[in-house]
């Protein structure tokens, strides 16, 4: 279950595509591009709540690799959050997360069949 979420955050990390504008990355999206816009002073509020919400729901995902026995894990909150979070700030970044969410799925397949291999 450790190595599925170890592969959920490598993904949200390295996963992207070349375009003529170079390598668009779900990381350079969500740390790169920010960081130079709020250096630059050409942000707004809701620009700056939405990557805090990004980076919060990223240190939550994170977190799950030490949280696949405790309930929170059971629930699909966090990686929702962090897909909903991504699509809200750049649409277009939703199809950068295809291998992210099929990962997710899978991780809770074997979740439930754990659950029920227990119960």
């Amino acid at each position: 279950m450790k190595a599925l979420i170890i592969l959920m955050l490598i993904l949200t990390i390295f996963v992207g595509v070349p375009t003529s504008l170079g390598f668009i990355s779900l990381y350079g999206m969500e740390f790169d591009g920010p960081i130079s816009i709020f250096k630059s002073g050409n942000y707004n509020s809701s620009m700056a709540i939405l990557w805090i919400l990004l980076v919060l729901s990223h240190v939550a995902l994170a977190s799950l690799v030490f949280l696949t026995t405790k309930l929170y894990f059971k629930t699909i909150l966090i990686p929702l959050t962090f897909i909903i979070v991504f699509i809200v700030s750049d649409f277009w970044s939703f199809f950068l997360l295809i291998p992210f969410i099929i990962v997710w799925i899978i991780a809770l397949v074997v979740q439930r069949k754990r659950d029920l291999l227990v119960s």
